[in-house]
């Protein structure tokens, strides 16, 4: 199943969340952990793997929207508004459930995405659809994560391109 339509899928507007959390398993399923050259590619679960399932469930709705919207740009202060707790609550529950900090888990699920995306669209827009302001940020970030530039992962043969 290709990652670039389940994305674009979860993306349209009018997706049941039922039918977004079947499409973000089967996303996170596909995006087994990318390691180059022995890196390690992460220092926790997967972006969609709850590590203990003892947190209160605050992280994980915030989790379900970011999933439909990648590109949210939201920080924690204000998602912990929305939910009536403290940032400092919203912060040990996503330490607790996930294993990192939001800002850590919000930017794997991005590239995670974007990841996924790569090959199917141009570098400039999977930066704006997955919520980076530039290319240039979006570019750094993931060579920090993956150790090398998106189009060199592409190159690569482990970006998921075309289908």
């Amino acid at each position: 199943m290709e990652t670039g339509r389940l994305i674009r899928d979860l993306a349209r507007s009018g997706v049941t969340e039922a039918d977004a959390l079947a499409d973000r398993a089967r996303i996170m399923a596909a995006l087994a952990p990318y390691s180059p050259a022995g890196r390690d590619s992460g220092d926790g679960p997967a972006p969609g793997a709850p590590a203990s399932g003892h947190g209160s469930g605050h992280a994980l709705r915030v989790t379900r929207a970011l999933a439909h919207d990648p590109s949210d740009a939201r920080e924690l202060a204000a998602w912990a508004a929305q939910l009536h707790i403290s940032a400092k609550t919203l912060q040990r529950d996503f330490q607790r459930e996930f294993g990192m900090p939001y800002t850590r888990w919000r930017t794997r699920l991005r590239l995670s995405a974007a990841r996924a995306l790569l090959g199917t669209e141009p570098v400039t827009r999977i930066a704006r659809r997955v919520g980076y302001a530039s290319p240039s940020a979006f570019v750094a970030a993931f060579a920090k994560e993956y150790g090398q530039t998106p189009a060199r992962y592409t190159q690569s043969g482990a970006g998921g391109g075309r289908s």
